[in-house]
């Protein structure tokens, strides 16, 4: 609060609160010190020497309410005083840290749901990237992979340690024998095997290194792995 200045003037013999005459008065009272100027009828020193103010000073309580707290509880008014300051450090901070797992929560759902689109437009190119990548596998022994398309569904999930995005597309498979190999006279290498393709996306793009779950559809390899994997991302399936 700013200071006001309050001057009165008293002389002797008279009460002080009925006989001084304010000569002087601020807007506003001092935090700290408040001054009142006194003149005497007595001479000082000498017969006709002229009148001299005595000024004196009163103390005020300060209106800081943090001063008030700190009288009231004595020696450990600066304990509580820190407490609080750290106490509405820590508020601050953990508002500040939701807000911002809210941004990061949002911006992973805008880029679950581009990931999606992708992979919902994807066809016959994505198709044959992943035949390549698996065919350089060699896995499974004695085939080729001759053929793979892309089938329904195709769901996106999030990979909880590197927080990546994964795409699951359920694909058929044709392969054929190795000329010469153990596979070769094997009547069942032609028949279409069904499969779950494994995406990752990545610099706005989806990639694979050919990765296949044989005998499960993307569903079924999302609760199978879901210690790994969460879905439920991006609003439905690709």
């Amino acid at each position: 609060m700013d200071a006001r200045l309050v001057t009165r003037t008293c002389f002797d013999g008279r009460p002080l609160g009925q006989s001084c005459v304010p000569l002087a008065q601020g807007r506003r009272f001092s935090d700290r010190l408040a001054l009142h100027s006194c003149r005497t009828n007595r001479p000082s020193g000498r017969r006709g020497a002229p009148l001299r103010p005595r000024v004196f000073a009163r103390e005020f309580p300060q209106s800081n309410p943090w001063l008030a707290i700190r009288r009231s509880l004595g020696s450990g008014g600066i304990v509580l005083h820190l407490a609080l300051v750290i106490a509405g450090g820590v508020i601050v901070a953990i508002a500040a840290g939701a807000a911002w797992r809210k941004v990061r929560a949002a911006q992973l759902r805008a880029r679950a749901e581009l990931a999606r689109l992708d992979l919902a437009e994807a066809g016959a190119e994505l198709a044959e990237t992943f035949r390549a990548a698996a065919a350089a596998t060699g896995m499974p022994r004695g085939l080729l992979w001759k053929a793979v398309e892309l089938r329904q569904p195709r769901l996106v999930a999030l990979e909880r340690t590197t927080r990546e995005l994964f795409g699951l597309a359920a694909v058929e498979i044709r392969f054929e024998a190795v000329a010469g190999g153990a596979m070769e006279d094997v009547d069942a290498v032609g028949n279409v095997r069904s499969a779950t393709a494994v995406f990752v996306y990545r610099n706005g793009r989806w990639t694979t290194d050919g990765r296949t779950v044989f005998n499960l559809d993307p569903r079924q390899t999302l609760e199978r792995y879901a210690e790994t994997l969460e879905g439920g991302l991006a609003g439905g399936e690709a």
